[in-house]
């Protein structure tokens, strides 16, 4: 299936881009063969292509050219979870000290 095709929300990693240029283009954002992402198609316009911090909006016609698989590991990779909240409010005042007497 195609990057177009793929189910909004799940994740995705990228088997074959269609031509060259496509191939170039999807260098230059950071994203190529192998790759995983999570995409999500937007109502009238582009795919939304999310890859660890970034956001990429791609057009409908590239988007087209780029073959996929469902992936199930996607889960396992690195960069997703990790500290929220508490874990990562404390881990932040002792690093750079808090007005409260935490270490500096």
């Amino acid at each position: 299936m195609t990057l177009l095709e793929a189910k909004s929300g799940r994740p995705v990693r990228i088997l074959e881009i269609g031509d060259a240029q496509a191939r170039a283009q999807c260098i230059r954002l950071g994203i190529g063969e192998g790759t995983v992402v999570d995409a999500e198609r937007l109502r009238v316009g582009p795919v939304l292509v999310r890859h660890h911090d970034s956001e990429v909006c791609l057009g409908r016609e590239l988007a087209g050219r780029i073959l996929v698989e469902e992936a199930p590991e996607a889960n396992l990779r690195p960069g997703r979870g990790g500290m929220h909240g508490r874990a990562q409010r404390d881990r932040r005042r002792w690093r750079f000290g808090s007005k409260r007497g935490g270490p500096r």
